[in-house]
């Protein structure tokens, strides 16, 4: 039987409102940081699996709520009692979210799970098999699945300004996705088998942590990131550390990738590229002089313009085209 707590916060620099806890945790192999944000139904789906999957594992769940104004505290109250429940007044960020949930867990373990993911039988037992093993790995990722069944880009190089123009999100790597600079970069992509193999940073759309990282202070960057871009700087910051960092293909699950920001997508372009830059200033940026700096600001700026004129040239295609479907691609385009 799990404890269910309740916290209520205020914004950063508030005092926070309610703390009530009831019943001691025993020894837990994982805890599993949930954030939430006005998306109910997806995240039910989310706790559905993670409930209807696991064996052999003790566990807790923790789902950092961000202000929802959807129902999702009732629901968490009514459907998922055992949950442990942190609440914020306002949207903090997956980074600061992120940080409540990990310092909060329990487990030896800690597993950052986006809330669009749903497991399969043995995603996570596979994960903590691999932790046990391997004490010199801080991090370990999950494969990332499309609902096609086809893979995500999970395990990767570091980025660098070269990697901007062949990311995962980039022209040149969807126009010719077997150029070497792409393949080096997006390496899950491009190797075969099942067998574990380092690389320099995973998604964190399901990834999972030790407690020894946790306690050693290498908490995600809440500062400078706000969603995108924290989970490749926080595990840049935990190689630092001297800590290794692995994907594990044999742990699949099912991610329906921006199922949390669908109905935000412009402020989503924005928000991922003005992370890429964060990120850029804070590892490749000497000082405010630095020429790299004026570059990083023009590349991503241009790039942010172009993702958000391709979107619209989309809709305009749409649109001319006159079909019902083309319509109401518009018309929910324009509401964002």
């Amino acid at each position: 039987m799990h404890s269910i707590l309740v916290v209520l916060c205020s914004p950063p620099g508030g005092d926070q409102a309610e703390t009530k806890e009831e019943g001691q945790l025993s020894s837990l192999d994982v805890s599993f940081v949930i954030l939430c944000f006005n998306n109910r139904e997806i995240l039910r789906r989310c706790l559905e699996a993670v409930y209807g999957t696991i064996q052999g594992l003790t566990f807790e769940v923790i789902v950092v709520d961000n202000g929802s104004t959807d129902g999702s505290p009732e629901m968490l109250a009514r459907e998922f009692p055992q949950v442990r429940v942190i609440r914020n007044a306002t949207n903090l960020g997956w980074a600061a979210a992120g940080n409540q949930g990990l310092l909060a867990a329990q487990g030896r373990y800690s597993v950052r799970l986006d809330s669009d993911t749903e497991a399969y039988p043995g995603t996570f037992t596979e994960l903590v098999a691999f932790m046990d093993q391997h004490p010199e790995v801080g991090v370990a990722g999950s494969k990332l699945l499309n609902p096609d069944g086809t893979a995500q880009a999970t395990g990767r190089t570091f980025t660098t300004p070269a990697a901007v123009l062949f990311g995962r999100k980039s022209w040149l790597s969807k126009k010719f996705p077997n150029n070497r600079f792409s393949k080096r970069y997006l390496t899950c992509l491009h190797t075969q088998g099942d067998d574990p193999y380092p690389v320099d940073w995973v998604s964190g759309a399901s990834m999972i942590v030790r407690r020894e990282v946790i306690e050693q202070g290498l908490l995600i960057d809440d500062q400078r990131f706000f969603v995108f871009a924290a989970d490749l700087d926080w595990c840049y910051e935990i190689r630092q550390a001297g800590w290794e960092i692995y994907y594990v293909p044999r742990s699949a699950i099912l991610h329906n990738e921006g199922g949390t920001t669908k109905q935000r997508r412009d402020a989503a372009i924005i928000e991922f590229y003005r992370g890429m830059y964060q990120y850029y200033r804070k590892h490749f940026v000497r000082n405010w002089y630095d020429p790299s700096h004026a570059a990083a600001i023009a590349g991503l700026t241009a790039l942010a313009i172009l993702a958000l004129a391709r979107k619209r040239v989309v809709l305009f295609t749409a649109w001319i085209r006159g079909t019902k479907a083309g319509r109401k691609k518009v018309e929910a385009g324009l509401a964002r």
